[in-house]
């Protein structure tokens, strides 16, 4: 009989809250989140480039055909 009641104590102390898988505020964020967050980030970055070279180009453009009396 003691055994009836046993199992069920053993099954409810074992789902007990897992307070392990939040992170405390403030820690660094895990190397998982920091791969994403760079793969995001790169793309992104390398359109900003694009764009800036872009608009320095037309800007170097614009003022040839100034200086050549276009």
């Amino acid at each position: 009989m003691r055994a009836f009641f046993l199992v069920p104590i053993l099954l409810l102390a074992g789902c007990g809250s897992n307070t392990a898988s939040a992170p405390p505020p403030g820690a660094k964020p895990e190397s998982q989140d920091t791969q994403l967050r760079d793969a995001v980030k790169a793309p992104l970055d390398k359109a900003h480039e694009a764009e800036q070279l872009l608009e320095h180009s037309t800007d170097a453009t614009d003022k040839a055909l100034q200086d050549a009396g276009g």
